[in-house]
C-alpha cells in the first residue's frame, strides 16, 4: 500500500513538472560553432505554352554556423559558412546542369533569443548570388520565431519573418516536451507560407521579366531547450511560381521534401 502511494506521488509530481510552462529561447556564446546539413528532394512540373516538362532536383549542403559575438540582449551575430554543396537536376528524366547557384560566400545574420532573424547580409546584390546565399539562412528563418512567453504542450503562436524581401508567415504549435540524450526537447509543428514575389521580381529586374509565386510549408521541428538550439526540421513545401515576359510565360509547380539536421 505504502509503495503504491509513493509511486502515485512520484508519477503525479512528474506529470505536474511536465505540464509546467517552459520558455523556449536560443542560447548563444561567442565562438559557439554548429554544423547543419540540409537535404532537399524536389519534384516539379514546368509549363511553357503547350509544353509540359517534368523536373526533379536533389540538393544537399552542409553549413557551419559560428557565433561571432553576442550583444546585451542575448542576440547572436552569426556567420554561416558553406562547407559543401551538391545539386543534381533532371529534366524529362535526363540529368542536366542545375540552375541553382553554388555560393561560397559567408552569410552573416543576427538572431535574437526568440529566433527572429535580422541584418541578413548575403555578401552581394546579384539576385542569383543572393538566392544562393539566402538559402543558407532560410532554414533557420522558416521555423519562425519562438513564442513570446512560456508555453505548455498544446500552446499555439504565430510569427513572421523576412528572407531577402520575401515574407514568411508561420503558425506553430508545441506538440509535446520529451527527452533526447538527456536534454529537454520541444517537439513543434508549424505551417505557413512564403511570398516569392519580391525575390522573383529581383531576378527578372531589367530583363523585362515579371515574377510571382509562393511556398506553402508544413514542418515539424525539434528544439533543444537545454542547449538552446535547433536540433532538426523536416517537412514538405509546395511551390507555385510564374515568370512572365513579352514572349510568353512559364509556370512551375511542385513539391519538395526537406530535412535540416544538426550534425555536430
Amino acid at each position: 500500500m505504502i509503495s503504491a502511494l509513493i509511486l502515485a506521488h512520484v508519477l503525479t509530481a512528474n506529470t505536474v513538472a511536465a505540464q509546467q510552462p517552459v520558455l523556449l529561447r536560443y542560447k548563444f556564446h561567442t565562438g559557439q560553432s554548429r554544423r547543419y546539413k540540409t537535404v532537399m528532394d524536389m519534384n516539379m512540373k514546368m509549363n511553357m505554352g503547350a509544353q509540359n516538362m517534368p523536373m526533379k532536383m536533389v540538393m544537399d549542403s552542409i553549413v557551419k554556423q559560428t557565433v561571432k559575438s553576442v550583444d546585451g540582449s542575448g542576440a547572436g551575430h552569426i556567420a554561416i559558412q558553406p562547407i559543401s554543396q551538391n545539386s543534381t537536376m533532371y529534366m524529362n528524366g535526363k540529368p542536366t546542369k542545375s540552375p541553382m547557384p553554388s555560393s561560397t560566400k559567408t552569410v552573416n545574420m543576427t538572431m535574437a533569443p526568440d529566433g527572429e532573424v535580422s541584418g541578413l547580409d548575403v555578401g552581394g546584390s546579384n539576385p542569383m548570388a543572393m538566392m544562393g546565399g539566402g538559402s543558407s539562412a532560410s532554414p533557420f528563418a522558416m521555423t519562425g520565431a519562438l513564442p513570446s512567453k512560456a508555453v505548455s504542450p498544446g500552446s499555439h503562436w504565430n510569427s513572421s519573418a523576412n528572407v531577402m524581401g520575401s515574407g514568411i508567415e508561420m503558425a506553430s504549435k508545441l506538440d509535446r516536451i520529451g527527452s533526447v540524450n538527456g536534454h529537454s526537447v520541444a517537439f513543434i509543428s508549424a505551417s505557413g507560407s512564403m511570398d516569392l514575389g519580391k525575390m522573383l521580381g529581383a531576378i527578372g529586374k531589367g530583363k523585362g521579366v515579371t515574377g510571382s509565386g509562393s511556398i506553402n510549408m508544413n514542418l515539424h521541428y525539434r528544439f533543444d531547450i537545454t542547449s538552446g538550439c535547433l536540433l532538426d526540421t523536416s517537412g514538405t513545401m509546395t511551390y507555385k511560381m510564374n515568370m512572365g515576359a513579352s514572349k510568353g510565360s512559364m509556370d512551375m509547380n511542385g513539391v519538395a521534401d526537406m530535412k535540416v539536421s544538426l550534425v555536430q
